[in-house]
């Protein structure tokens, strides 16, 4: 018992130290019938660098730039962010937009957001996802950045934190809704936060420390 209690101990430490990361997105999808280029905001993920320490990110410039163009759905363009089959393990704690240096706009956040379980194929018609006005989500944002920041310095601009208390997806995939235009001057979107291990975990390795220490009595 008193190696599973040390074992149990010490990867309670080892999470709680947990430092902040960039979150994997397992796709994005834009959706059919609007012109949201969403993909090309996590086409630079693997160029993105995260410092722990001033807890900003820095590179992404050399992606490709969002945009959206022609009216969408009733002048609305839908992006949808898929998570993974472990979405219910991350806590994110911050989100961030960089902007690129050519084209500086004053930014349009994305107008809203909602959790669903539906696949990205059936996002043809977003209005009508019965999960959106149950699971929306009011605390994220993208986009964000005030009149006063300087967008033109393709700069990155914080439009979320919390690390007291972190977002965790309700469901797989994130739909987001942004106005037309909105999307001008956006280079890359970025998640940031923490993958939770699973509670078996703790089980399988307080286990593992009590059969060693059996092992050695021996």
């Amino acid at each position: 018992m008193k190696h599973t209690l040390m074992a149990i101990a010490v990867l309670g430490l080892a999470v709680a130290a947990q430092a902040e990361m960039i979150l994997p997105i397992a796709d994005v999808v834009k959706v059919t019938g609007t012109n949201w280029t969403i993909d090309a905001g996590f086409d630079a993920q693997a160029d993105v660098a995260w410092d722990d320490v001033a807890k900003l990110p820095s590179g992404g410039v050399d992606g490709n730039s969002v945009g959206t163009y022609g009216g969408g759905i009733g002048g609305w363009h839908y992006g949808v962010i898929d998570f993974g089959d472990d979405y219910s393990l991350i806590e994110i704690t911050r989100t961030f937009t960089l902007y690129n240096s050519w084209n500086p706009v004053t930014p349009t956040a994305v107008a809203e957001m909602w959790w669903t379980d539906a696949t990205p194929d059936y996002f043809y018609d977003p209005g009508a996802d019965v999960n959106r006005g149950t699971h929306q989500e009011t605390e994220l944002a993208l986009n964000a950045a005030p009149a006063s920041f300087p967008c033109r310095n393709g700069a990155w601009h914080e439009d979320f934190a919390d690390t007291a208390s972190p977002v965790t997806p309700e469901y797989r995939y994130l739909v987001l809704k942004l106005g037309d235009g909105g999307a001008a001057g956006n280079e890359e979107y970025l998640f940031v936060g923490n993958i939770v291990p699973e509670p078996v975990t703790l089980a399988l390795l307080g286990i593992g420390g009590l059969a060693a220490g059996l092992r050695r009595r021996r």
